[in-house]
């Protein structure tokens, strides 16, 4: 709705199987689905950045991915536009 975007940590056993932390970048959503871009492609299964761009994530998977640990740490950064002069 407002433009922003939202670099959010991920476990990256869900997407690739490897228990490792991994940002990604949240740029739409619909009822259903996040839409991310996401930078980890495997080079050795042939997958290029197309690969990895506009995925939709359904919520409930988006929830259990956007955690991180046995402690289910959660961070994301948000980025927005600027509307007016920065300087000051």
């Amino acid at each position: 709705g407002n433009g922003a975007l939202a670099i959010v940590l991920i476990s990256g056993w869900t997407m690739f199987a490897k228990q490792v932390p991994h940002w990604i970048l949240v740029w739409g959503a619909d009822d259903d689905h996040l839409f991310i871009h996401d930078p980890w492609v495997e080079d050795s299964r042939d997958e290029s950045h197309v690969d990895a761009a506009s995925l939709p994530i359904p919520r409930t998977l988006f929830d259990r991915m956007a955690r991180w640990g046995r402690a289910g740490l959660k961070a994301a950064i948000i980025v927005t536009r600027s509307h007016g002069d920065a300087a000051g």
